[in-house]
This record gives C-alpha cells, sequence and structure tokens, in this order.
C-alpha cells in the first residue's frame, strides 16, 4: 500500500510538471519573423504562429479517437489516418502528439470540439512559424524564401533566409536573443512592381528569352521597382523553379565591350575640366554595393574598360550619372539603408553623355552581350533608358537573356547592284552537307518585319517561329505597281520556309518601308 501511494506521488508530481511545461512552452514570449512591407504599406511577407495538438493521460479507446478526428476534420482538414497511427504507436507512452502545423485559427476551431465532447487531457504547444506570402511570386526572386531549422533548447521550428532580401536581413528580421524581430520596410512601390512584373511576361514571350528582367532606379539610388520574368512562390518550390531562385541580374557576368566607350569618354570629358573626381572607373572594378547576397563580382583592375567584367546591376550602376545628373549611388532595396551617393560628373556633362547613352542603346531589346558563363549557349541584351516621373528622375534598364540557338543553316550576304541601285542578296545553304538551298534579295529580320525598329538580334535574318519551323523574310515589289522612282516606290514582304529542299514561299503582306 505504501509503494503504491508513493506511486501515486510520482506520478501526480510529473502530471503537474508535465503540465507547467507545457504551460511555460505554449506562454513563452517568441516574437515571430518580422514583415516585410513595400513602400505604399503593402504587406508581402508576413509569419503565422504553428501549434501542435498533444495528448497526456490515459489513452481513450480507438473508435473515441476516431469520432474526434472526424469532427476535427469537418471544421480543419487533417490526415486521420496519420494522426490515429501516431496515437496508437508506443502504446506505453502516455504523452503523444496528434496534429502539426495548426494555426490560431485552426486551434479555436478545435478547442471548441474537445470542450462540445468533453475530451480531457489535449492541449495546444506554440511550436513553430510559417512565412505567409499573399501575392503568391510578386518580387521573386529579389524576395528570396526561407528554409525551416529547429531550436533544440526549446524544439521549437524557426525560419532562417536563404536568398534575396529574407537573405541579407534574416538578422533583422528573426527573433533572436540578442534581436527583437523586426519589420523590414522597403523601396519598392507595389503597383510599378506588379506592372513590370506583367510587361516581363510579355517581353519573354515577345522576343523568346530565356528570361527577362529589369530594374528602375530613382535619383536618390533606391530601388522602386525590380522584377524577373521566372518567378516561384516560396513557400511552394518545386523541382521547375530551381534554377530561378538566384538573382542572376547579380550573377551574371558579361565584358563590357563597346559599353566601356561611353564609360571612356566620361573619363576623359571629365579629365579636361575635372571638377568632381571620378570614383574608381565608376565603380565597375567592385561590388554594386546593393543590399542583395550572393554578388559576383570579377577583379577588373588592370584592365582596360572593354575587358572588363561586370554583372547587369553593376553596369546600371555605372550607367546612373549619365541618367540622374552626374550623381552615383550604391543600389539599395531597403528604405532603411543609407545610398552614399556622390557627384562625379557635372550635369552638364551627364546630359551631354545621356544624349550618347541614348544613341546607343536605341530601340528594344538593346544592345547584344556574352555571357561569361557556364553555359556557353547564353546570351543577352541590355537596355536602359532614363525617364522623369513627379519630379524625380528614373533610370530603368532591361536584361534579355536567351539560349543562341543552333540555326541549320549558314548564309552568305553580300551587296549587288543593279542600274538603279545596291541590294543585299543572302544565299543559304545547310550546315549538313553544304548544298545551296536557295538566293533572297533584300532579307529583313523577324522584327523588322514586324515593326520592331530594326533590332539586330537575327543578323541573318532567318528566325525559329513558334510552330518550329525556319522563315526568312524579304523586301520586294511584288504585287506592287511600279513606280517611276524608289522614292514612290511601295513594297511588300515575302515570306519563304527555310527547309532542306528548298525556299518555300508563304505569299506577300503589305509593308511599309519607312518604318525599318
Amino acid at each position: 500500500m505504501k509503494n503504491l501511494k508513493i506511486l501515486i506521488l510520482l506520478i501526480s508530481f510529473f502530471i503537474v510538471l508535465f503540465i507547467n511545461i507545457d504551460k511555460d512552452n505554449s506562454k513563452k514570449e517568441i516574437h515571430l519573423r518580422g514583415k516585410i512591407v513595400t513602400e505604399d504599406n503593402v504587406t508581402v511577407s508576413y509569419t503565422q504562429e504553428l501549434y501542435k495538438l498533444t495528448f497526456f493521460g490515459t489513452p481513450y479507446d480507438k473508435k473515441r479517437v476516431v469520432k474526434l478526428l472526424d469532427e476535427i476534420n469537418r471544421e480543419v482538414p487533417i490526415d486521420i489516418q496519420s494522426a490515429l497511427k501516431r496515437y496508437l504507436r508506443d502504446k506505453g507512452e502516455k504523452y503523444k502528439v496528434l496534429l502539426y502545423g495548426l494555426t490560431k485559427n485552426d486551434v479555436e476551431k478545435i478547442q471548441k470540439i474537445l470542450d462540445s465532447s468533453e475530451s480531457k487531457g489535449f492541449s495546444f504547444v506554440l511550436s513553430g512559424e510559417r512565412r505567409v506570402y499573399p501575392y503568391g511570386d510578386f518580387l521573386t526572386p529579389v524576395l528570396g524564401y526561407n528554409k525551416k531549422k529547429i531550436d533544440t533548447a526549446t524544439n521549437f521550428t524557426y525560419l532562417e533566409g536563404v536568398t534575396g532580401v529574407e537573405k541579407e536581413y534574416n538578422t533583422l528580421l528573426a527573433d533572436t536573443p540578442l534581436v527583437r524581430a523586426t519589420d523590414l520596410h522597403l523601396s519598392i512601390d507595389f503597383q510599378r512592381q506588379r506592372s513590370l512584373e506583367k510587361e516581363l511576361i510579355e517581353l519573354k514571350a515577345l522576343y523568346d528569352a530565356k528570361e527577362v528582367i529589369s530594374v528602375v532606379l530613382d535619383d536618390t539610388f533606391h530601388i522602386k521597382a525590380f522584377a524577373s520574368s521566372n518567378r516561384y512562390v516560396p513557400n511552394d518550390i518545386h523541382r521547375k523553379d530551381f534554377s530561378n531562385l538566384d538573382i542572376h541580374a547579380l550573377q551574371y557576368l558579361f565584358r563590357l565591350d563597346e559599353f566601356g566607350s561611353l564609360v571612356g569618354d566620361t573619363l576623359y570629358l571629365n579629365a579636361k575640366n575635372p571638377k568632381y573626381q571620378i570614383y574608381a572607373d565608376l565603380e565597375l572594378n567592385q561590388p554594386s554595393g546593393i543590399d542583395l547576397p550572393y554578388e559576383r563580382v570579377y577583379n577588373n583592375e588592370n584592365r582596360d574598360f572593354k575587358n572588363y567584367k561586370v554583372n547587369f546591376i553593376q553596369l546600371v550602376k555605372a550607367y546612373s550619372p549619365f541618367y540622374l545628373d552626374g550623381y552615383i549611388g550604391n543600389p539599395k532595396v531597403a528604405k532603411i539603408q543609407s545610398t552614399d551617393q556622390k557627384q562625379i560628373i557635372s550635369q552638364e556633362l551627364a546630359q551631354s553623355l545621356k544624349k550618347k547613352a541614348d544613341m546607343f542603346f536605341g530601340a528594344m531589346p538593346g544592345k547584344r552581350v556574352t555571357l561569361e558563363f557556364k553555359d556557353k549557349n547564353i546570351s543577352a541584351d541590355i537596355y536602359i533608358k532614363g525617364f522623369t516621373q513627379n519630379n524625380h528622375k528614373y533610370i530603368q534598364a532591361y536584361f534579355t537573356i536567351y539560349y543562341k540557338e543552333e540555326i541549320p543553316f549558314d548564309v552568305v550576304v553580300k551587296s549587288e547592284s543593279s542600274a538603279s541601285n545596291q541590294y543585299l542578296e543572302a544565299t543559304i545553304y545547310s550546315k549538313k552537307d553544304n548544298h545551296k538551298i536557295g538566293t533572297v534579295i533584300q532579307s529583313i529580320n523577324k522584327y523588322q518585319a514586324n515593326r520592331r525598329n530594326g533590332s539586330e538580334r537575327e543578323i541573318v535574318g532567318i528566325y525559329r517561329a513558334n510552330d518550329g519551323n525556319y522563315y526568312i523574310d524579304t523586301i520586294t515589289t511584288k504585287g506592287t505597281l511600279t513606280a517611276s522612282c524608289n522614292a514612290e516606290q511601295t513594297y511588300k514582304v515575302e515570306t519563304f520556309e527555310v527547309t532542306q529542299n528548298g525556299l518555300i514561299s508563304k505569299g506577300l503582306r503589305s509593308f511599309d518601308i519607312d518604318l525599318i
């Protein structure tokens, strides 16, 4: 009898101890990961508390537990079989965990069911946190994502940033013994960002690109929009998303080549009237200073400009003085960050160089560069423009990335003369056996043919359409009235399908030569 009393006292002690531990854990002050908020006060990332449903005591029979779980499932969708399996497992153990990942709303619903059924021994324990992205793939990959980690001391599952803003500001956002979780306010404009993301999806389809990236920088050097056509939902990442998790604007390198000529002009003209100091070659030989992780930079010391290797954001920063009154600064996505801006060329020189830059970049999709990357078949176009809005100046740049496509034809283009004018003649050969397929006069590329202002993306004129076939467009006077001089002549475009067996005409359509 004495031993029985001691046993009962010990059981009572452990029950009280467990209840106190449970209460302490549930009441422990844990500050959840901070929110991420846009400049116009839209929350784009926040955290929910997660709870688990536990049981301690003498087990109910299986039939009653099944009935209880069924009632819960009507209000909160759960995996009944898994919960029942956990309940029945290790019958000697009185403490069991039935359900994981419950929100506050779930807890309230389940508690009502437990109270109405007079079920005893159940309790809820705060067990972790879940990141919520209310706008899905908005601002990715710049926003980044998190991974789960377990605090072994408290058994609390917390979040840690892996890439993007979530990584760069992990210490600020996370609750640690030294730092209390804080909200992060970005300089991103929500509506401008949404509009840009939609535009880039359309441009990707138009240019048949691998990815299109764009950044909008204002005259305080804070980023107002930073978008990619290739995005993912941060808390629902699949294998197909893996190649898009990194910020390629910070990681793809390319040679400056003729881009360096404008930079060289800046140094030369400034040297003639050195009122302002040029800082380290427009700072192209150092990281851009952007507040995002994993920026890839190249050691450009002791190289001339055209051999510099830079990433997209480095180039945007270097060209910013031309568009932003001679100032340069470190691009930032967080409002709390100083951009360290300084004037390095005069406003007059900036205006002069802006005109040169506008002529240099021309129309979309922009100047072609070859990326210095593991995949040698990747290239890109870069286009930069400036604009003024609400008394602020902005610079916007586009980075259009392609897989180089191996066209199975060679084209030899030469200039020929007739009695009245000069014209281009393109002869097409098969790469398989070098046999001649055919010749066309005045070939043009598909963007000229579709009035894309003469983009030089398709130098040879042959392009692959959505149907998988190859075509070439030519200017012709077929189907038009012959004029007395070239100035009065009208033209049409004839499209040929290029096959290994010859050129097949697909018909004529109207065309205004003045638009190319």
